[in-house]
């Protein structure tokens, strides 16, 4: 047994010297590290018949007065600090920067959704107005319609009365103290000729 041990303890040393990682990415990669200690370490045990069906590999630390892994462990936490640092300001700032976008986008879609109400709105008003205009005008030509139609009755009226006055025709009276031009000035009241 203690010669297995003994070549064991060589096996494990020159599987480090063979291995062709660094230092911080053995500390960085334990995982790695490990399979490829106990692929060489297996090739050498192999020669005696020899399965490793579990290993553990011990922690590695430092020996006393040199604080390599204790430093290069600090460092690793200090790297994980500072980026989750990181990560929680650019989160900060993607949460800041999308409320903004969003406010500003609701505010755009408010002012669009004013501006086209007011077309909107201006729009009926201008039809409403058209309307409005359209049913003044039916009214003003159904009445310079019936002035005209006054205006021509008066203007018949008046030929009438022309013929009646003429020194050819008598003078009709209608009756005690009425003449003709008095029953012609009621007829024509508006428009007295």
């Amino acid at each position: 047994m203690n010669t297995i041990q003994s070549q064991y303890n060589s096996t494990q040393l020159l599987c480090l010297f063979y291995t062709r990682q660094h230092m911080e990415e053995i500390f960085k990669g334990t995982k790695e590290f490990k399979q490829e200690v106990f692929g060489k370490v297996q090739l050498e045990l192999n020669q005696f018949g020899l399965w490793i069906y579990n290993a553990n590999v011990k922690q590695l630390v430092d020996v006393p007065g040199h604080e390599y892994f204790l430093y290069l462990g600090q460092k690793t936490q200090m790297e994980a600090a500072n980026q989750a640092k990181i990560d929680v300001s650019e989160a900060k700032m993607k949460g800041e920067v999308g409320a903004k976008l969003r406010n500003g986008q609701t505010l755009q879609n408010a002012a669009k959704i004013d501006a086209e109400t007011r077309i909107i709105s201006t729009q009926r008003q201008g039809q409403g107005q058209k309307k409005e205009i359209k049913v003044k005008t039916e009214v003003k030509v159904f009445e310079n319609e019936r002035e005209a139609e006054v205006a021509e009755a008066n203007a018949e009226l008046a030929m009438k009365k022309a013929k009646l006055s003429h020194p050819r025709f008598p003078r009709v009276t209608g009756g005690p103290g009425v003449g003709y031009s008095d029953v012609v000035g009621v007829v024509i009241d508006k428009h007295t000729i």
